[in-house]
């Protein structure tokens, strides 16, 4: 019983923090590539993959979809809590502490602008402020920084 209060209490303070959190980032770890997860219209986790889905304003009908590769245990867990958070409507929050350990490659638009805003280059700043723009090349920006990648 006390375990089970003790779950609902640490979910509920979870989800409190969740709520407040800002929009959030996925970056694909073999091609250093960003994907804004707010521009594209659904995902779908499958067993060993995540893959992104937007329907092509070009051509009616059609869609584009991007396909991430999950290749731990550990990122598969990540990204089925993902889909549960944005299933309640919720994004992961940025880390609290500067310089986390990184083991995970989600990330929040906000963090980047408040605390690592000395390392954005005119670039990264019109995809983090264009909706519109769906993903970024890290490999020009990101080979000295990938240490400070957060984890959640």
């Amino acid at each position: 019983m006390k375990k089970k209060i003790f779950l609902i209490v640490i979910s509920i303070v979870l989800l409190s923090v969740f709520m407040y959190a800002e929009k959030f980032l996925i970056i694909n770890d073999n091609t250093l590539k960003v994907y804004r997860l707010d521009a594209y219209d659904s995902f779908e986790l499958t067993g060993d993959s995540l893959i992104l889905k937007k329907a092509d304003t070009l051509w009616s009908g059609s869609e584009v979809s991007v396909k991430i590769n999950l290749v731990t245990e550990l990122e598969l867990q990540k990204y089925q809590k993902l889909e549960q958070m944005l299933k309640e409507g919720r994004t992961i929050p940025a880390p609290t502490k500067p310089g986390e350990v990184a083991t995970g490659r989600i990330l929040t638009v906000d963090w980047l602008k408040q605390d690592k805003k000395e390392k954005l280059t005119e670039d990264i700043i019109r995809f983090l402020t264009n909706p519109n723009q769906t993903s970024f090349d890290l490999t020009k920006w990101l080979n000295d920084y990938a240490n400070w990648i957060p984890v959640r």
